[in-house]
């Protein structure tokens, strides 16, 4: 009878032979039983495509599958065992750091060709698009906007200003990024030093205080209403999965004595709240503070709003300082 612990590096030797390499350890999960999913190797972030389940009983088995390539396969205790020697194993990861190599060079190549389309289409767009019905629906004519025909153009930028994507918003409001062009790190923003601040330390207009402050959130317009409310430099990471690494990055950018306000939403139709939790772990990330946008009066029970709900209600102005003034915002 072999021991569970021999039977659970076989079968994961088996699952690597196959070519699926779990990114994590996943022996205890296996030892717990059950359907066990995985990301492997290669898989994007946030995909689980690895399956396996293990049955350590008098004679250990199992089955696994990659749910995107198809890859499948079973093992049996009492099959010849499916063991790599070292040899096999170094030249298993020097294959998969040649492939990984390869697919970062091809995703990399795509990216610059969409920031080529981008930058075609940002040249041609004219910069005159306050009357879009985006804009005009929430009451913003944020900076560095442009419109291509009836469609609203937002910017999206690395710390060094360089354009890689645009967001295109229809006058419906739908919302969709440049096919193949690059999301993480970049930002929208006011105040961008594409638009002549440079880089270091911020002076801020001290409205809010004498200190460097710059407040980041997620979208757009959320980010332009509170620029609009408080003059402070802002940042839109553009969709909550990059909200806590572009904060990362300019916290380096900027050093730790900046100040950093991460601008929640309010997702209370979801009870999990995913935009103020973002803002909540960005903020602990970075050694930042949170602001949570003040509820516009007679907001509807159950309904979410972020800052720019609050802009457009009475007296949003005012709310929104109150809610960005230092001390207001709740430490992370």
């Amino acid at each position: 009878m072999i021991a569970s612990h021999e039977a659970i590096g076989a079968f994961v030797d088996a699952i690597e032979a196959a070519g699926m390499r779990p990114l994590n350890p996943i022996g205890p999960k296996l030892a717990a039983g059950g359907l066990v999913r995985f990301r492997c190797e290669g898989d994007r972030a946030g995909r689980l495509n690895g399956r396996a389940v293990l049955h350590l009983d008098k004679r250990p088995a199992g089955w696994f599958r990659h749910m995107a390539s198809g890859v499948e396969g079973t093992w049996r205790a009492d099959a010849p065992a499916v063991r790599l020697t070292s040899a096999e194993r170094v030249s298993r990861e020097r294959a998969r750091c040649i492939e990984t190599s390869a697919r970062a060079n091809a995703k990399l190549a795509g990216q610059e060709q969409a920031a080529s389309r981008c930058e075609t289409l940002w040249r041609g767009a004219k910069p005159d698009c306050e009357a879009h019905p985006y804009l005009a629906a929430k009451r913003l004519n944020p900076p560095g906007l442009r419109a291509h025909r009836d469609t609203l153009l937002v910017p999206m930028r690395d710390v060094q200003g360089r354009l890689w994507n645009v967001q295109r918003i229809s006058p419906d409001a739908a919302k969709r990024f440049t096919s193949g062009a690059r999301v993480d790190g970049l930002a929208w923003g006011a105040e961008w030093k594409v638009y002549g601040q440079s880089t270091g330390t911020l002076s801020m207009p001290g409205k809010l205080s004498s200190s460097t402050v710059l407040a980041i959130g997620e979208g757009m317009a959320t980010m332009a209403a509170v620029h609009a409310a408080t003059g402070l430099p802002v940042r839109a990471a553009m969709s909550l999965a990059n909200l806590a690494p572009l904060a990362r990055i300019i916290r380096t950018e900027y050093g730790p004595d900046a100040t950093l306000i991460l601008c929640a939403d309010m997702d209370v139709h979801r009870p999990d709240n995913p935009g103020l939790a973002a803002a909540n772990a960005a903020a602990r990330a970075v050694g930042g503070l949170v602001a949570r946008p003040p509820r516009p009066p007679g907001w509807p029970d159950g309904q979410s709003w972020d800052f720019a709900d609050t802009w457009a209600a009475p007296d949003g102005e005012a709310l929104i300082r109150v809610a960005l003034t230092l001390g207001h915002g709740g430490a992370a």
